[in-house]
């Protein structure tokens, strides 16, 4: 990407970032596993395939060949099509990998739901593919949301046993219109779904607005001979005498490349984090 082509990418880079983020960046990972992940009706079954899963993970092998073959060909779209999004990932954060990885007579019907972040990999669901419109993933997210505490709406408190009044297809329906929904799981208020208005993730359209400004910000910069300079002093580097910069990026982070000597700065790490064959890269600070 050439910094003169940054004006005006808003609507092209917010698609680009939603149809990115579908992909698993290459990493070694740590798997770990949701407390009610062995309470998968499928568990028992699949275990040695899960066994295999693991260590494609933690080996850091690139998982495009369990990814949704969708990736392929679809992309991003406005609200009225939901048939070229994930709502699993859009609204929950949560891949789902095949068990078989891609071949000529297609994909295993068996899945396994998995959260992905820059340092492990947290399995929370074994299922098929009508898990995606049955209660059973939303509650495994919910259950390990709640047992982490991650997502919980702290000083909301409600007794054990009470609900929020929707059931899992109406918190859907609303969430596929914008609505935040939340659910009461052992006395806490847990976030549930939480969508953008056309369907996007809300978590990678606060990345692309984070990457957008920086963008803009080092755009404005990057003439000032001084700004330069401490951009290289700050990693104990001299900077070029005449700098050529352009922008790069893998998945959804974003590199500012200075082309002569070659030295790549991250500007915004994807919340995957970098791919192993990016932070070997001894060019990067």
């Amino acid at each position: 990407m050439e910094l003169r082509q940054i004006g005006g990418i808003d609507a092209p880079l917010t698609v680009y970032i939603n149809h990115a983020s579908r992909f698993i960046v290459p990493k070694k990972r740590m798997v770990q596993y949701a407390q009610t992940f062995p309470d998968s009706e499928i568990y028992e079954r699949i275990l040695p395939q899960i066994a295999d899963l693991k260590t494609e993970i933690e080996s850091g092998r690139d998982l495009r060949p369990r990814l949704s073959r969708k990736l392929d060909s679809d992309g991003y779209s406005s609200n009225s099509r939901w048939s070229d999004k994930d709502f699993a990932l859009n609204a929950y954060g949560v891949h789902h990998l095949h068990l078989q990885s891609k071949n000529g007579n297609g994909q295993s019907e068996e899945l396994v739901f998995v959260e992905i972040k820059c340092t492990a990999a947290t399995m929370l669901l074994a299922g098929k593919h009508s898990s995606f419109s049955r209660p059973d993933l939303e509650n495994a997210i919910l259950a390990h949301r709640a047992s982490t505490g991650e997502m919980v709406l702290n000083g909301l408190h409600a007794p054990p046993s009470s609900h929020s009044g929707f059931t899992a297809e109406e918190r859907k329906r609303l969430a596929r219109n914008s609505f935040a929904t939340t659910e009461m799981v052992n006395g806490k208020v847990v976030i549930s779904a939480n969508l953008t208005n056309s369907g996007g993730s809300n978590l990678y359209a606060k990345h692309t607005q984070n990457v957008l400004s920086k963008l803009k910000y080092f755009e404005a910069q990057l003439g000032d001979v001084e700004f330069v300079r401490a951009l290289f002093q700050k990693f104990q580097m001299s900077a070029p005498l005449s700098p050529q910069f352009s922008w790069d990026y893998e998945y959804t982070s974003f590199f500012l490349r200075e082309d002569t000597s070659g030295t790549v700065f991250p500007i915004v790490v994807s919340p995957q984090g970098l791919s192993d064959s990016i932070v070997n890269n001894r060019d990067i600070r």
